[in-house]
């Protein structure tokens, strides 16, 4: 089993890599969902046969290792970025003691009731396994340009609580201002809440014109209120053969980019930088959200461990 471990870190530097240098429709997505896979199948062999995953473990430190030299002056300097590294470690923390304590209790509990502390064990091993690449993905989609300049940008609303666009809507914005051209589309879209005075693609528009962006290169779809309806909705106003970016949140776009999967949409996505205080919740939300939309390999996961117990 040793070696199988083995074999699977060297996936995940590989998928990594990948992830880099090749143009991958959906950005990382796919790299994503690869190691999610291999996750599922490590966190299935470690229940079985009480090994700890060490080699994968190790990829995970070297991870947020260097994720932490690359964000050091903002996560070690500032107070937000302290007390965002503070939040997710409890975050994590929390994980870890649920993966850990469930293990401990499926040993002396009856067959019957085993497999559902097993299973929760795992399902907390996935996440914890597959997390650091969420954080990475994420903050690589922050990090770099589209390889290729859009032809249509799609900017997802966020919550406004005047007719001007709030800090994190602006900072989406704005980054899809610093990848657009003149002759770039824009798809602004976002309804308007029961608590907003006018829809959120109404005000993204006013803010693009005062940017200099001409309004007929913008199109509105103000209908949606969930990213879901984000993407269902603004479909439509992207021509088939158009090179497409979303452009979120860093901690949203990994999961926006995956409905736009289901939906079939051929987009790539690029991160807009957010507030680090509001940060921590959001990743774990968001990460949460994106893993339900791969309700088959939770599914797999709770097969392959009833065949254990059965055989």
């Amino acid at each position: 089993m040793g070696i199988i471990h083995s074999i699977m870190t060297l996936l995940y530097l590989i998928l990594l890599c990948m992830a880099k240098y090749i143009p991958w429709k959906h950005g990382p997505l796919i790299p994503f969902q690869v190691i999610l896979w291999i996750n599922v199948f490590a966190a299935w062999i470690s229940i079985t046969t009480h090994l700890v995953p060490y080699e994968g473990i190790l990829v995970i430190i070297i991870l947020f290792t260097v994720l932490l030299i690359k964000q050091r002056n903002i996560l070690l300097k500032q107070q937000d970025g302290r007390w965002f590294l503070w939040r997710l470690s409890c975050y994590i923390i929390a994980i870890i003691s649920l993966c850990v304590g469930s293990l401990l209790l499926s040993t002396i509990m009856p067959t019957f009731i085993r497999f559902w502390f097993e299973l929760l064990c795992a399902l907390s091993l996935v996440f914890l396994l597959s997390f650091p690449y969420y954080l990475f993905f994420s903050w690589y989609l922050r990090h770099t340009h589209p390889k290729k300049a859009p032809d249509t940008l799609l900017v997802l609303g966020a919550g406004i609580e005047t007719d001007e666009v709030s800090p994190l809507l602006q900072a989406r914005l704005d980054a899809a201002l610093n990848i657009s051209h003149k002759d770039t589309k824009w798809v602004v879209s976002g309804g308007q809440g029961t608590d907003e005075p006018i829809s959120e693609a109404l005000a993204m528009q006013r803010y693009l014109i005062e940017q200099g962006v001409p309004k007929a290169n913008i199109l509105l779809e103000a209908q949606s209120t969930n990213t879901q309806e984000n993407i269902t909705y603004s479909q439509p106003l992207i021509k088939p053969d158009s090179h497409c970016t979303i452009v979120t949140s860093d901690f949203h776009l990994m999961r926006a980019l995956r409905i736009a999967q289901q939906s079939k949409l051929s987009a790539n996505g690029y991160g807009a930088n957010s507030p680090l205080r509001y940060r921590a919740r959001s990743y774990l939300h968001d990460y949460c959200g994106l893993l339900l939309h791969h309700l088959s390999a939770w599914l797999t996961l709770t097969l392959m461990l009833i065949i254990s117990i059965i055989l």
